[in-house]
């Protein structure tokens, strides 16, 4: 969450899986998540990023907003993100396309994935 702030309520609780920040690179790069029972699948894209075509198609920007580190632990870098949702009713195999090549005023950042059992 931004400094001062909340963590996002629908957040708590989630299972995060690290993606590699290498992979931003990559154009072709896909991901696929399989989850084994209905839940809320998060997309966590830096807010300097141009909304790649895959998420603005299959997923819903909500309000909340989250800063996290890019980098290891110990970095000092701060990457404000926008939080994307799809909820899965039934288990299923989700496809995520490749970190977004345009940004705003700063370098390609490899987004973040969470996901949340219904």
């Amino acid at each position: 969450a931004k400094e001062g702030s909340d963590f996002p309520a629908s957040l708590t609780n989630a299972d995060l899986v690290q993606t590699f920040r290498g992979a931003r690179k990559r154009q072709t790069f896909e991901i696929e998540v399989t989850l084994s029972r209905p839940a809320v699948l998060y997309v966590l894209m830096p807010k300097s990023s141009a909304t790649p075509e895959w998420l603005a198609r299959d997923f819903t920007r909500s309000t909340d907003e989250l800063t996290v580190r890019n980098g290891d632990v110990h970095s000092r870098i701060q990457m404000p993100c926008e939080v994307w949702q799809r909820t899965i009713s039934a288990p299923d195999t989700v496809k995520l396309g490749p970190a977004p090549r345009e940004v705003k005023g700063g370098v390609p950042a490899m987004y973040g994935i969470a996901a949340k059992a219904l």
